[in-house]
């Protein structure tokens, strides 16, 4: 297959007592189908994972699909734990994993893990997914086969650096020009928080802010990202333009999802705005 890429599939092969009764080609052919399904993912084929499904709901799947795969490099991982047949057909049990790294940029990598469950059953002759339930997703996440929507918790750190390049202590009313839209991207209860607070005031108090990042990491899950950036901060005198204070230094963020927002809810190292 060159360099296409595999889908690792760890399958459990001791199944629940209640699973027994079943006839193993019955289930070994829904588990196969899946299977199948989960490389065609890997290898970015629309058309093969979704003729795994039954035509009505791979309709469904189409428009999501079509969108992930062209944008992230995918790596599924299976695990089957449970089994249950009847004279329809086979309901499967699945921890399923995937690992979306997107294609572009600086290449953000979203885990996802969420208990499925399938319904496969035969049609025209051959098994199909009739079904599918994806449990335990965070509330506001997107669909388990849809691309990530991470985005905001890059916009947000940007935003906070650029709000901290508007400090400036010229300003007449120091209310039109105080640290409260940096600290708007940080969650109060961050340990650390009421520092981080008299740190960007002091900022303010010594001159003109510049401040700059650069993305070096960006990994998490749908509701939780690590970001790891390049930052550089100056502060220059307004009146002789003399630069008195200039610092850079790798910083690491956690940043949650709150509902429809993104909150830092952790710095460290936390004094590169304090000291």
């Amino acid at each position: 297959m060159g360099n296409t890429p595999r889908a690792l599939l760890l399958i459990a092969l001791a199944w629940p007592a209640a699973a027994q009764s079943a006839p193993a080609d019955q289930q070994q052919a829904a588990r196969d189908l899946v299977s199948k399904a989960a490389q065609a993912l890997a290898e970015r084929r629309t058309a093969g994972f979704l003729e795994a499904f039954d035509p009505p709901l791979a309709e469904k799947l189409r428009k999501p699909v079509e969108a992930l795969l062209p944008a992230y490099d995918i790596q599924p991982t299976l695990e089957f734990l449970s089994a249950t047949a009847d004279d329809r057909g086979v309901a499967l049990g699945i921890d399923w994993k995937l690992d979306l790294t997107a294609r572009e940029g600086q290449r953000a990598i979203t885990h996802r893990q969420r208990r499925v469950t399938c319904r496969v059953e035969s049609r025209d002759g051959a098994p199909r997914i009739v079904a599918i339930g994806v449990f335990d997703s965070a509330p506001g996440a997107p669909g388990f086969f849809s691309p990530p929507e991470v985005d905001g918790a890059w916009d947000l750190l940007h935003s906070a650096a650029n709000a901290l390049s508007q400090l400036n202590n010229t300003v007449a009313d120091p209310a039109e020009n105080s640290a409260a839209p940096f600290l708007a991207s940080f969650d109060s209860k961050l340990p650390g928080y009421e520092a981080l607070r008299s740190g960007a005031e002091a900022l303010r108090a010594q001159g003109e802010v510049d401040s700059t990042i650069e993305l070096t990491s960006d990994e998490g899950t749908d509701a939780a990202r690590t970001l790891e950036v390049d930052w550089t901060l100056e502060v220059v005198n307004a009146e002789t333009g003399i630069r008195i204070l200039q610092r850079e230094a790798d910083l690491t963020f956690k940043i949650e999802r709150r509902g429809r927002r993104w909150l830092i809810v952790s710095i460290t190292p936390l004094d590169f705005f304090t000291k």
